[in-house]
């Protein structure tokens, strides 16, 4: 009690006292009303005939320490608590603005907006486009500028459903395709309307290059300083192997084009595979002794020649009358490469899957796999991935007028698995595509009846029964799938009508992104695709027969 006695104070005598700011409300309220003849009963700050009257009111916290400013937006300013009434003569749109000062220190703004119009005169619609010219998928932003207006009809020229407003905020619209789009607002004002069409221009990143006859792009990596590399050769029909390079950061801007002549004539290169030290292993065919055999070549992204274009010559009976063709290189266990493809015999159209496993550094040439059915057949291997120290092939046999997808398995020797191979399901004609997620779980795409294409799951290489299956319309042709570790999930990569899309599948099955189709009707000879270091994706091939390689980069 000494210092109560002291201060004449007890516990009971505190008081706290609140801060000011912590318990105001700011705002107001407006109500619109017009004495015009044709004003008619819907006035409101949206539509509001002249000479408009907007009559305020000031709702916010009573405290002797508020002042408050106002703004009419038409010259006019007042300094009062309640100012009242104010009107407005002329047609335009007037945000009327109050600030709130405490203690002479702004606390909070508040603003509404009035349109003032012409009961009898004709709307005059007007719009800007703020981001014309971006990369789909794009959000777009359109400012309506319009005037004399109360109702707004917003077509965006994509098929997708109009939108109406009743003031002139900003809109937002998303295009998922590149192409010129026209976009029309329509102004209502009673029963008067009228229309302004705009021209929008979505646009993708297609990276075109005619030089030297450079042919389809065959498949195209990302380097860590963000370039591009792209594998092909000159002409479409085969020619000269090329490795194009572009800058670093993302650009289409071209570095190097180097080349790499065989010395026994023209490659049709098929596929590459990047490694991580930055050096490319090429794969294709060739013409030895009139066959088509395979040719392997091994180059740095500074055109280094470390494995001259070579052919691996096959020897025996077996492939006396045999083509080669050749689907997909993949990199395996240790130094080991594996080539993927079939093998048909030019006189009897006998075709079995082919398997040609070698040392990256061609430190050895063992001969190739035939892979066949026991139940008889030809046998067309599509694709194959390396999943759990096991080579996975993709491929189709047809028995006569049947035709069936089916898995092979094989060891990293191309010694093939018991129990292969095998049907998943008789309604899949072919297995066209094939990747392995991290968790080991296989994704396939099939096709069926009407070249429907359908994607399923297996849990591990010896499952034979999907864990999930859908169709994948409304693509109808699919080149690859890709696992893309940035966003965990599957990259579809092919077709819709015959214009380039691609879509992400989780490992559930949902869908991520849905399919993007990118209006590329002259982009019709579609070969690869990855991930791109920034979160999008690049891919490459030809456009017609003109020998003109692309690539496409998407945001």
């Amino acid at each position: 009690m000494f210092l109560s006695v002291l201060f004449g104070l007890t516990a009971c005598d505190l008081e706290v006292i609140p801060d000011d700011a912590s318990v105001l409300t700011i705002d107001f309220e407006a109500t619109a009303t017009s004495n015009h003849p044709n004003a008619g009963a819907d006035v409101s700050l949206a539509n509001c005939p002249f000479t408009c009257r907007v009559v305020l009111d000031n709702t916010s916290t009573s405290n002797d320490n508020l002042t408050f400013r106002w703004n009419f937006d038409d010259g006019a300013t007042s300094a009062d608590r309640e100012p009242g009434e104010h009107s407005y003569a002329t047609v335009g749109s007037y945000d009327i603005t109050m600030e709130a000062f405490l203690n002479g220190v702004l606390e909070e703004t508040v603003t509404k907006t009035v349109n003032v119009v012409d009961p009898v005169a004709d709307p005059i619609p007007g719009f800007e486009i703020i981001n014309d010219g971006c990369f789909a998928p794009c959000t777009v932003t359109f400012q309506n500028s319009s005037t004399n207006a109360s109702e707004y009809l917003w077509n965006f020229g994509d098929n997708s459903a109009e939108q109406t407003t009743t003031s002139l905020a900003d809109v937002v619209h998303t295009y998922d395709k590149p192409g010129d789009y026209t976009v029309t607002l329509t102004a209502f004002n009673g029963d008067k309307d009228a229309s302004i069409p705009k021209t929008l221009t979505i646009n993708i990143h297609v990276f075109e290059v005619e030089q030297n006859n450079r042919g389809a792009g065959k498949a195209i990596f990302q380097a860590p300083d963000g370039s591009y590399a792209i594998v092909g050769n000159s002409g479409l029909a085969g020619g000269t192997i090329y490795l194009l390079r572009t800058v670093s950061g993302g650009s289409q801007n071209i570095a190097n084009v180097f080349t790499f002549p065989a010395s026994f004539g023209n490659v049709l290169v098929s596929d590459a595979h990047f490694f991580s030290n930055q050096t490319v292993a090429v794969i294709g065919t060739a013409r030895e002794n009139g066959k088509n055999r395979v040719v392997y070549g091994r180059f740095g992204l500074d055109g280094t020649v470390i494995n001259p274009p070579t052919i691996l010559s096959e020897f025996g009976s077996a492939y006396t009358n045999r083509n080669i063709v050749i689907r997909r290189l993949l990199a395996i266990a240790g130094e080991k490469m594996a080539a993927i493809g079939y093998a048909v015999d030019e006189f009897t159209g006998a075709t079995s899957a082919y398997l040609k496993i070698f040392d990256k550094n061609l430190n050895n040439n063992p001969a190739g796999v035939l892979l066949d059915d026991p139940a008889g057949g030809l046998v067309t291997a599509f694709d194959a991935v390396y999943n759990n120290n096991q080579l996975v092939i993709a491929a189709s046999v047809t028995n006569g007028s049947n035709q069936v997808g089916k898995l092979f398995v094989t060891n990293d020797f191309g010694v093939p698995a018991g129990g292969f191979p095998k049907v998943i399901d008789p309604s899949f004609l072919q297995i066209v595509a094939i990747e392995a997620a991290p968790t080991g779980n296989l994704f396939c795409a099939a096709t069926t009846a009407g070249f429907n294409y359908h994607l399923f799951r297996l849990t591990n290489n010896n499952d034979n029964t999907p864990d999930w299956q859908q169709p994948l319309a409304p693509i109808n042709a699919t080149e690859a799938l890709v696992w893309d570790h940035d966003f965990g999930a599957l990259l579809v990569v092919g077709a819709a009508g015959n214009d380039a899309a691609y879509t992400h599948i989780l490992e559930t099955g949902s869908t991520h992104i849905p399919v993007r189709n990118y209006g590329l009707a002259a982009f019709n000879n579609f070969n690869h695709g990855v991930p791109t270091l920034d979160g999008g994706f690049v891919f490459c091939g030809a456009a017609g027969d003109n020998a003109t390689l692309y690539f496409v980069k998407t945001d």
